[in-house]
C-alpha cells in the first residue's frame, strides 16, 4: 500500500479485493471507452475474475478513484500487458495515472522486458499519456472490438526479451 496527493487529497493504493467487484465495474463503465462500447459483465469477470491479472486500486476516502489491471505473456509478444488503466476526470493530472503504471511496472520489468498497452486510436489524450510514460507505438489492431474501432498498440522496454 503506498499513499500520494492528488491535489489536496491523498490517494491510497492498494490490492485489489474480489469484495469489491461492483463498484469497480461502476467506476470502469462511467469511463470510456467501456462508456459507449458497453463491454458487459462478461467482459469485466474476464480481467476481475482471473488470477492471471494483478490488479491495483487507488482510492481517495475509500471511494475508487483509480485502477489498473495487468498481466505477464510470457509468450509471445514476451512482457507485461496493461488491460485496464483508468482515473477518474476529477483526479487525472495530478500523478495518479502515473503512480499507477509505476507500481505495474515495478512488478513486470523485474521479470520481462517490456510492457504493452493499447490505446483507443480517437484518445489523443491517452496516447500522449502512454507516450509521457515512455511507450512507443509500435501498430495498429483495425476494427478491434467493433467496426471503426481502433486501438494502437504501444510498448516501453528496457532491453531485448532474451540476454545475450
Amino acid at each position: 500500500m503506498s499513499s500520494s496527493n492528488a491535489q489536496d487529497a491523498t490517494f491510497t493504493i492498494c490490492d485489489y479485493l474480489p469484495a469489491e467487484y461492483s463498484g469497480i465495474v461502476s467506476f470502469i463503465e462511467s469511463m470510456e471507452p467501456w462508456k459507449s462500447h458497453r463491454m458487459g459483465d462478461d467482459y469485466f469477470k474476464s480481467i476481475l475474475c482471473d488470477e492471471r491479472y494483478r490488479i491495483k486500486l487507488a482510492t481517495i476516502n475509500d471511494k475508487i478513484v483509480g485502477l489498473i489491471a495487468w498481466e505477464y505473456l510470457d509468450q509471445f509478444p514476451y512482457g507485461g500487458y496493461i488491460r485496464l488503466l483508468g482515473v477518474d476526470e476529477q483526479c487525472r493530472r495530478r500523478s495518479l495515472g502515473r503512480d499507477l503504471m509505476s507500481h505495474a511496472e515495478k512488478d513486470i520489468f523485474p521479470r520481462l522486458k517490456n510492457a504493452y498497452v493499447a490505446a483507443p486510436e480517437n484518445s489523443a489524450a491517452a496516447r500522449a499519456f502512454y507516450r509521457a510514460c515512455g511507450f512507443d507505438e509500435i501498430g495498429v489492431l483495425s476494427d478491434f472490438s467493433c467496426a471503426r474501432f481502433h486501438l494502437i498498440f504501444m510498448r516501453k522496454t528496457i532491453g531485448p526479451v532474451w540476454n545475450e
